[in-house]
């Protein structure tokens, strides 16, 4: 099993490919995903507050990638999909 070492560069990049692809499901899976690994970065799960949005992560703060990848969501109408 290969260790993914950014994994939200990964999973945007992903996210791009798939859209290009027309997989849009896909496409919607990758970028949640990012907004959750991209939150677990700026918390601390062993107590209650909240995600520090200004924690830096592969380069970036974590409000930064949670706008990345939620800009990608509305911009292709990923938001308009339903879970089955």
């Amino acid at each position: 099993v290969m260790e993914i070492k950014n994994k939200l560069a990964f999973y945007h990049n992903k996210a791009k490919q798939c859209i290009k692809a027309s997989k849009l499901l896909e496409a919607r899976d990758y970028l949640d995903m990012g907004i959750v690994v991209a939150t677990m970065n700026g918390k601390n799960f062993l107590d209650d507050e909240p995600c520090d949005d200004n924690y830096v992560v592969e380069g970036h703060t974590v409000a930064k990638w949670k706008m990345r990848f939620w800009v990608m969501i509305e911009n292709n109408n990923l938001d308009k999909l339903s879970y089955e």
